[in-house]
C-alpha cells in the first residue's frame, strides 16, 4: 500500500475554518440593459432600455414579476429608449401579460420602434394595451 500524502490547503484558506462562498452579494443587472422603476399610486412603471436579449431577459423578467408581486392596479413598461430585443425579451413581455391577465392587472406597454417591429413581425402587437408618452 502506497503512503498516505498530507493533506495541503490554500494558504489564504485558514485550518480548522471551513470553505464557505459568498452569496449575499446583490444581483444586478448586466451594463447594457437598464431597468428604472417607479411606482405612483396603484401604478408601477418600468422604463428599459438598451439591450435585451437571452443574457439580459431574466432580469427584465424579475423585474416585471416584482411589479406585478406588488397588487398595483396598473404596470406600465416603456421600451420607447430599447436598442435591441429578441425572442427572450417578447417572451418576458408575454409572459407578464399573461399574469397581468389572471391577476386583473392592466398591463400597458410603449413599445418604441425596435420592440414595435418585433410585436409586427410576430403579430403580437395586438395583445398589449398602447401607452403613449409625451
Amino acid at each position: 500500500m502506497a503512503p498516505r500524502r498530507p493533506a495541503t490547503r490554500h494558504p489564504s484558506h485558514p485550518p480548522g475554518r471551513p470553505r464557505t462562498r459568498r452569496t449575499d452579494r446583490p444581483e444586478t443587472a448586466p451594463k447594457h440593459l437598464r431597468i428604472r422603476v417607479s411606482v405612483a399610486g396603484d401604478r408601477v412603471l418600468l422604463r428599459i432600455g438598451g439591450e435585451l436579449d437571452i443574457d439580459t431577459g431574466p432580469h427584465l423578467r424579475r423585474a416585471l414579476d416584482i411589479a406585478l408581486d406588488t397588487g398595483a392596479h396598473r404596470v406600465d413598461v416603456d421600451m420607447r429608449t430599447l436598442t435591441f430585443c429578441d425572442s427572450t425579451g417578447l417572451h418576458a413581455l408575454l409572459y407578464a401579460r399573461a399574469r397581468a391577465q389572471e391577476t386583473g392587472t392592466r398591463f400597458g406597454l410603449a413599445p418604441g420602434d425596435r420592440l414595435g417591429r418585433l410585436l409586427e413581425v410576430t403579430d403580437t402587437a395586438h395583445l398589449f394595451i398602447p401607452l403613449a408618452f409625451p
